[in-house]
């Protein structure tokens, strides 16, 4: 477990240097301080609880800032705007379950993906739906 999350954070470590285009004396936004963008509401990777930050992703970046000798400071970002936040120098990089896609690639830059989900649909037996493109053309239903 401590080998994958030693993985893991290189992987981070990584992602957020490539997220940043900064003259190369200084590798952070602000001095001494890792801006992190965050949306809140992406658990188990970023979420609030009882007014603080918490998750894998959180914990993540707080010891690789840590290890980096810098402070960490999370400004918490709609979903949709994390990666223009990032692009625009606002901060340093963005976490928060961020999947890799060729319309994001446009963006920013990514490195190797360190954690992988999948989008399942569940549906009652007596739906009719069977397969995914039962679902064209649906939206807001309940089945």
């Amino acid at each position: 477990m401590k080998k994958i999350c030693f993985l893991m954070a290189i992987v981070l470590i990584l992602a957020i240097s490539a997220c940043i285009s900064l003259p190369s004396e200084q590798i952070t936004i602000k001095t001494g301080t890792l801006s992190v963008g965050v949306f809140k509401h992406a658990p188990p990777a970023v979420y609030e609880q009882n007014g603080e930050l918490i998750g894998f992703e959180v914990e993540l970046v707080s010891e690789i800032a840590k290890r980096m000798n810098l402070n960490v400071e999370f400004k918490e970002y709609m979903f949709s705007t994390l990666l223009n936040a990032v692009a625009n120098n606002e901060i340093d990089c963005a976490i928060s379950d961020i999947s890799i896609s060729p319309e994001r690639e446009k963006i920013v830059s990514f490195t190797r993906a360190y954690s992988h989900t999948e989008l399942v649909v569940l549906v009652r037996k007596e739906s009719g739906i069977q397969t995914i493109t039962d679902l064209n053309g649906k939206k807001n239903w309940r089945c």
